[in-house]
């Protein structure tokens, strides 16, 4: 009779023990060598699904079975405990299954503020809503609380149904965009490019294809997809434009002071009319540029040490990608010179043959230094009789190094006997295999 007692005892306890924090003393009865033990107090009313631990033991793989994964034993008044085996590594979250009983990245911890109970654990935050929380002890229990789910994502508050919902937008006004064509893209179509909106006089409009509650998208104003045109709204205390919400994704769970919901006749209205407060991103008087194609010359002097390989301009050069470089020659001014077609709005800068490694930077900070724009560096010339456009830069001051003069460790480098050190221009390079290296291991020659 009083082991029977005893046990309905201990079964009392297991619901009520930890109306507050549990002590490591606690959990002491998990502790097991090569595990460790993460204890943590899931966010208030959402803990509706069972919760599993996330992390390195399972190569953080989302798909994988759930058998394979270590479920977390709820301890009673929203407290868990997970032990999870440390063999290949330490890092790992909570991750509650979503509405639909699915293991999804929807519900795993904000970056909201995560409280260390006891013991050590480090919170690695992202602005992403995603904290990774590193460095789980195997030798102590470690005991946190967690403030609330990525986006505030209550899914015991959603069903798991799927339904065409209307999305209707009042777009702000902008006069620099030849005409308003807003598209949308979202998971009812798996992200796979912008679709069009139906006009309605007024405002547009986008039926979608059954999906469930949790579902995402976001607003453009290119139907080619890119998502230069994305909705931003104006901060007055911070007198900054940013995305609407900010991480530029709608959803039921998320955004909802922008939006109106008709939920019997599942319609959200969007009304970012006000051109005041809302606008398409870059919907702002457009700089004047000459598309022309322009002869242009560029001479540059650089800073002392130029490399081995030579140095090169690089720039957009007509294209939006910075994968163009142009070889230049050395003068006998000293002055490096290249020949080009470009137009006034394409950018530049110069760096060693071939490598990002060793661009010219600050002197002061070992920075990159900001874009040249063609068109704020030009000057009207001649060369051998042909009208052409004329860029002369001296960047030899003191102001500006090398990066790979900047980089420190290059008393770092280990030599072998089959590698030496050479000094060019006053640049290291490394010799092995009769091949050139940087210091940063890039061959040059």
């Amino acid at each position: 009779m009083k082991k029977i007692y005893a046990i309905l005892v201990a079964a009392c306890m297991s619901v009520s023990l930890f109306a507050v924090a549990p002590t490591q003393a606690d959990l002491q009865s998990y502790m097991e060598e090569g595990y460790y033990v993460a204890c943590f107090q899931a966010p208030v009313g959402t803990t509706c699904n069972d919760i599993y631990w996330m992390g390195e033991y399972a190569d953080w793989n989302i798909s994988s079975d759930l058998e394979d994964l270590v479920k977390c034993e709820p301890l009673g008044d929203g407290w868990y405990v997970a032990k999870v085996p440390a063999a290949k590594g330490d890092d790992g979250k909570p991750i509650q299954l979503n509405e639909c009983g699915k293991l999804t990245w929807d519900v795993q911890p904000s970056n909201a503020p995560i409280e260390v109970l006891a013991g050590s654990v480090v919170v690695d935050s992202k602005d992403n809503g995603e904290s990774d929380l590193k460095d789980w002890s195997t030798t102590e229990p470690t005991i946190i609380s967690i403030t609330s789910w990525k986006n505030d994502y209550n899914p015991c508050d959603l069903q798991c149904e799927a339904q065409s919902y209307t999305i209707r937008i009042y777009p702000p006004y902008c006069e620099y965009l030849d005409e308003l064509e807003p598209t949308i893209m979202g998971t009812f179509n798996q992200w796979a490019g912008a679709l069009s909106m139906e006009f309605k006089g007024s405002y547009f409009e986008y039926v979608s294809e059954p999906v469930t509650a949790s579902f995402e998208f976001k607003f453009n104003n290119d139907a080619n997809g890119s998502w230069d045109h994305q909705f931003e709204t104006y901060d007055a205390l911070g007198d900054t434009w940013h995305f609407v919400p900010a991480s530029g994704n709608f959803s039921l769970t998320n955004g909802t002071e922008y939006y109106q919901y008709d939920a019997q006749n599942r319609i959200l209205t969007f009304d970012f009319s006000d051109d005041e407060m809302y606008r398409y991103a870059g919907c702002e008087e457009q700089e004047e540029v000459d598309s022309t194609l322009y002869y242009t010359i560029v001479t540059v002097k650089v800073p002392e040490g130029a490399p081995a390989a030579g140095v090169e301009i690089i720039g957009t050069f007509g294209e939006d990608a910075w994968n163009t470089g142009v070889a230049m020659e050395l003068l006998n001014t000293g002055y490096w010179f290249a020949e080009l077609n470009v137009i006034g709005v394409d950018q530049f800068k110069f760096r060693e043959a071939g490598t990002w490694e060793n661009e010219i930077v600050a002197a002061a900070s070992g920075e990159g230094l900001p874009n040249f724009k063609f068109q704020d560096q030009w000057s009207d010339d001649s060369y051998h009789g042909t009208p052409c456009k004329w860029i002369e830069l001296d960047l030899s001051g003191a102001e500006y190094v090398w990066k790979a003069n900047w980089t420190e460790g290059i008393e770092n480098v280990v030599l072998t006997e089959e590698a030496q050190k050479v000094v060019v221009d006053g640049v290291l390079y490394i010799i092995r295999d009769n091949k050139m290296y940087n210091v940063h291991g890039a061959q040059v020659r």
